[in-house]
């Protein structure tokens, strides 16, 4: 099988959710190929997570994680509510569920006003059992900003708006070298069948902070590191719940969805 060559400005490893999101906010004014090793979009990360929608409560404040969490909290309401992508903006409660946990609890609250984290209020005992009579609570801090999302939705939402501005979105194909050529980079790929498909000659190269690939040896990539991120906890339901609220312990940070 013959290889075929292929230009582009911009070239993301990655069909997750961050490498769709920057496929579709920079395919308006650039030519953009986004590269997928499975079989289809957002397959590992973006597709292994709660869901949540944070309000930027725990992050130090004015670090990158709180900054880029507050502005982003708005903007992924706004893009989900525009491009209908099923959400719910739920809110949270973290709980006291002891007296020994008010101190932690008193930690939580300071550190999300210092944070400035939308809307955030202390909830005494009778208004945490209107909203979660199933939960032994016996103090709250309520953050209405919080909610869930439909991971697979919003990076079908990202690849679909992409897609609309001329992005090339390719399956089934892994980045197996990456040179410099010039003033870009000549990358040879593989498919499933681990056939070459030819180069794809971007001049800058994205990799999606979501994918779990081997570094690529010598590139000089635009490369943004992440850490862990950590599983759901455990789950519960409670039956006869008219609302769903996310809840979490101030003392040990395990979540429950009450639905």
């Amino acid at each position: 099988m013959t290889s075929e060559a292929f230009d582009a400005e911009i070239a993301i490893v990655g069909g997750g959710v961050v490498g769709l999101a920057i496929a579709q906010a920079l395919a308006p004014d650039h030519s953009v190929v986004v590269i997928e090793r499975h079989e289809g979009i957002a397959r590992e990360t973006s597709a292994h997570n709660s869901g949540v929608i944070h309000a930027s409560i725990y992050y130090p404040t004015g670090s990158l994680k709180h900054r880029l969490c507050w502005d982003g909290n708005a903007l992924l309401y706004e893009w989900a509510e525009s491009h209908h992508v099923p959400h719910l903006r739920c809110g949270k409660l973290i709980v006291a569920m002891s007296e020994e946990e008010r101190a932690g609890l008193d930690e939580v609250e300071q550190q999300a006003r210092q944070n400035g984290a939308r809307g955030i209020e202390r909830l005494g005992t009778e208004r945490c059992r209107e909203l979660e009579p199933h939960v032994p609570i016996v103090e709250a801090v309520w953050s209405p900003s919080t909610g869930v999302i439909d991971q697979a939705a919003l990076a079908k939402s990202y690849e679909s708006a992409a897609i609309a501005d001329g992005t090339m979105v390719v399956t089934h194909h892994e980045v197996r070298t990456l040179e410099r050529d010039g003033g870009g980079f000549v990358l040879g790929l593989r498919d499933a069948d681990d056939v070459g498909r030819g180069d794809r000659q971007p001049d800058d190269v994205v990799r999606d902070v979501a994918t779990e690939g081997q570094p690529l040896a010598g590139a000089q990539v635009a490369l943004f590191r992440r850490g862990a991120m950590p599983a759901c906890g455990q789950r519960s339901r409670a039956p006869a719940v008219k609302s769903v609220h996310l809840v979490q312990s101030a003392q040990s940070g395990r979540w429950s969805a009450q639905t």
